[in-house]
C-alpha cells in the first residue's frame, strides 16, 4: 500500500497526492500501480504460505515468488523490448534470489552446527550451484544490458552502459573537457 501511495505522489507531484482519491485511482491504473499490486499479492501469497501452510504445500509459495519476480517485468526498462527483455529480467532476478538464498545454509553451517564432513558437502554444493546462478546472472545481465543500451559496444563505451554494467573504464578527460 505504501508503494501505491508513493506512486500517486510521483504522478501528482506533491505529498497531498497520496491522499487524493483521483491520484490513487490514476496510480492504480498506471503500469507502475499494476506492478505494485502484483508485488503486493506476491508478498501476500508468500506470507500465507509461510504462516498457514508451513512450507508443506509449495503452490502458494511458488505463485507468490512468481508474482514478485514478474512484478519487475511490468514496468520500467524491462518493457523496452517486449517479452524477451521481460523474461530476461525475471530470470536475472530469479537467479539473484536463488544465489542469495543459497548463502543461508552456508551461513548456518559456519555457526558450528555441522560436522566437518557435512561442512565440506555444503560448501561443495554451494560452489556447484553458484556456477549455475552466476552463469545465468552473467548471461541474462549482459543480454539485457545490451538490449537496454542498444548494443554490446554501447554497453562498454557509453556512460549509461558503464554505470549499468559497473565497468569503470576511464575515458581521456580531454575528449569531453571534463576533469575528474
Amino acid at each position: 500500500p505504501l508503494l501505491l501511495l508513493m506512486t500517486a505522489v510521483n504522478i501528482g507531484g506533491d505529498l497531498q497526492s497520496a491522499f487524493d482519491p483521483l491520484m490513487i485511482k490514476i496510480a492504480l491504473l498506471s503500469k507502475a500501480g499494476q506492478s505494485v499490486l502484483v508485488l503486493f499479492f506476491g508478498f501476500l501469497f508468500v506470507l500465507l504460505w509461510i504462516s498457514l501452510f508451513q512450507n508443506q504445500r509449495p503452490i502458494p509459495g511458488i505463485l507468490g515468488f512468481t508474482l514478485i519476480l514478474s512484478s519487475f517485468s511490468l514496468y520500467g526498462h524491462s518493457t523496452i523490448n517486449g517479452f524477451s527483455s521481460q523474461l530476461l529480467i525475471v530470470l536475472h532476478l530469479g537467479a539473484i534470489s536463488f544465489w542469495v538464498g543459497s548463502f543461508l545454509p552456508l551461513r548456518y553451517s559456519t555457526q558450528g552446527k555441522f560436522e566437518e564432513e557435512n561442512l565440506f558437502q555444503i560448501a561443495h554444493q554451494f560452489g556447484v550451484y553458484a556456477v549455475y546462478y552466476i552463469g545465468v546472472l552473467l548471461i541474462t545481465g549482459l543480454t539485457l544490458g545490451t538490449i537496454l543500451v542498444g548494443g554490446i559496444e554501447q554497453l562498454v563505451t557509453s556512460d549509461y552502459g558503464k554505470a549499468l554494467s559497473l565497468i569503470h573504464i576511464s575515458e581521456p578527460t580531454r575528449r569531453r573537457g571534463i576533469s575528474y
